[in-house]
């Protein structure tokens, strides 16, 4: 009789998790489907604050000004190979042993800023308050020459067999998956229900078929990790290979923004076009996307960018743009409807760019404002 009420109480157990995870993926979903259909497309803004430091209160007015323009999120990009952004105790970045200058946390040893948890909290809740989701980036497997050299510091155990490059994982290696998932573990609390969480993915190595499923089982495992904890992964179109594009989880969604890594030699462009999916075979595949077509929607933080004939320049462009526009080499191209639900513009900036992070918010405000109206446009 024990035995009986064990076994049968195994498939009302399975019925009962596959029923949570078809409400879990209903809920999540929800309000994105529902603004698509009353509003129109999302829109949001991809922020690099890894290579430029940007104080909470600046971070602030570029979520005033996505919120002015009826933009819905904010891609904090805190980590690449220049700077790991942001507060972590796993990595012994913490406000405990970092020195204070003028008001930023800077780590001694990379003399390097970065936010707080807290500040990072501070602004996920102003930003709840202007309707636009804030979430952050940690950059993985790819732009990781920062994180590796802080694992280095603490002398991470068996390190060198888990990197194929200086600033970049193998993530076929044992290790890597567990790795990442302790670093992001400390930052799950801090995020509402259904947050995204940006898991970077982009320009990475993939040499050959092992390497695409490899990767392809490295994002599953986040992904399942990250829906543990209730909330949405979001990665890079680079890691999404046209041999593996039906295997990956429904849930994850994916940031497009080339077939080609905008390479410029004609045979690199080749080789990654065909391995890599294309933005309507990730929908067919039965992913979403967000269009963050390079060629249209990036913005390019130097001196020799933004300036009045760069933003006449953007504009021009931008005339010609709609969110379905996904091939940065061929603009007749134009995503499928339903799976496609938006797009983000981007603002990039490299080392010694020559502007602060307040110069460039003030700098970037009239290009932000140009991206918006014209995808507002479609709504």
């Amino acid at each position: 009789m024990k035995r009986w009420i064990k076994i049968s109480i195994i498939p009302v157990i399975l019925v009962l998790l596959l029923i949570f995870g078809i409400v879990w993926r209903i809920d999540q979903n929800s309000e994105e489907n529902d603004h698509v259909k009353n509003y129109g497309i999302i829109t949001g803004l991809n922020l690099d604050a890894a290579r430029t430091y940007y104080n909470p209160q600046t971070i602030k007015k570029f979520i005033d000004t996505v919120s002015e323009n009826k933009g819905r999120y904010l891609m904090l990009h805190l980590t690449d190979d220049e700077n790991f952004g942001i507060e972590n105790e796993f990595l012994g970045q913490t406000l405990k042993n970092a020195k204070v200058v003028n008001g930023e946390y800077i780590n001694k040893k990379t003399n390097r800023p970065f936010l707080s948890k807290a500040q990072l909290k501070e602004l996920i809740d102003y930003g709840k308050k202007k309707h636009v989701s804030v979430y952050p980036e940690i950059e993985f497997p790819g732009h990781s020459k920062a994180l590796i050299d802080l694992l280095r510091a603490k002398k991470y155990p068996h390190l060198n067999s888990m990197l194929s490059f200086s600033n970049e994982f193998d993530f076929g290696a044992d290790g890597v998956a567990t790795l990442y998932k302790k670093i992001i573990a400390e930052y799950m609390p801090i995020l509402p229900k259904n947050s995204y969480f940006g898991t970077g993915g982009d320009e990475i190595s993939v040499d050959g078929h092992d390497d695409q499923v490899s990767i392809r089982q490295l994002d599953n495992s986040i992904n399942r990790y990250l829906r543990s904890h209730g909330k949405r992964m979001m990665v890079w179109n680079d890691s999404i290979m046209k041999s593996q594009v039906n295997k990956y989880d429904k849930s994850i969604v994916v940031n497009y923004w080339s077939q080609s890594a905008a390479r410029t030699d004609p045979s690199d462009r080749k080789s990654l076009m065909a391995i890599q999916a294309s933005l309507p075979e990730i929908n067919r595949a039965g992913l979403k996307t967000f269009n963050d077509n390079q060629a249209m929607t990036y913005i390019v933080a130097d001196k020799g960018s933004l300036d009045k004939d760069g933003l006449n320049d953007f504009k021009k462009q931008l005339s010609g743009f709609n969110s379905g526009m996904w091939d940065d080499l061929d603009s007749t191209q134009q995503a499928p409807n339903g799976n496609n639900i938006g797009s983000f513009v981007s603002i990039w900036s490299d080392d010694g760019n020559g502007y602060s992070g307040t110069q460039i918010e003030k700098k970037t405000r009239p290009w932000l404002v140009a991206y918006f109206n014209r995808v507002n446009e479609f709504n």
